[in-house]
């Protein structure tokens, strides 16, 4: 199998062409304030849990509970749908989505190495991620799920967090 850690480091972390497939190690999203995204978990297919991470440049409001930095959502633990408000320490900011995996049940957060490797599919108001966790396969199977920008019910809400 392909070492797709190996063509990242080779491309200093960009994205990579393979068998005319786009493969990244993360994503990043452009995001301003007060934005709400609704998350589908689709399908896992992995002997290990598979969840993802989003990391941003101020909090999050995720379950009515303020969240700095970065959060990671398990296919076992979180809703199969749920929704989050951000909120970066700029007018704008990057929300950074990365796919990982617990291979021994015990919350270790492991991505980027072992052939992790996502697939993203434009949708409207979003993407669908295609992932590939640990195994050093190329089926990218293992967790699909979609992030969606919407109105959600926070529209008219605003979240303001002082430092």
């Amino acid at each position: 199998m392909t070492d797709f850690d190996q063509l990242f480091i080779e491309n200093e972390g960009h994205p990579i062409r393979y068998k005319n497939k786009i493969l990244m190690s993360f994503d990043e999203i452009k995001i301003e304030q007060n934005d709400v995204f609704e998350v589908n978990f689709e399908s896992a297919d992995s002997e290990w849990i598979q969840g993802f991470m989003i990391q941003i440049k101020g909090h999050m409001l995720i379950n009515n509970e303020i969240t700095q930095k970065a959060a990671v959502f398990w296919v076992s633990t979180a809703p199969q749908k749920f929704s989050f408000i951000v909120v970066p320490t700029k007018k704008e900011g990057s929300l950074i989505i990365k796919n990982t995996w617990d291979p021994f049940g015990d919350g270790s957060i492991h991505s980027w190495t072992m052939g992790a490797a996502m697939i993203r599919e434009d949708i409207p108001n979003g993407a669908r991620y295609y992932c590939n966790d640990g195994h050093y396969d190329e089926d990218f199977d293992d967790l699909i799920f979609t992030i969606v920008k919407t109105k959600g019910t926070w529209e008219a809400q605003t979240l303001e967090v002082i430092d």
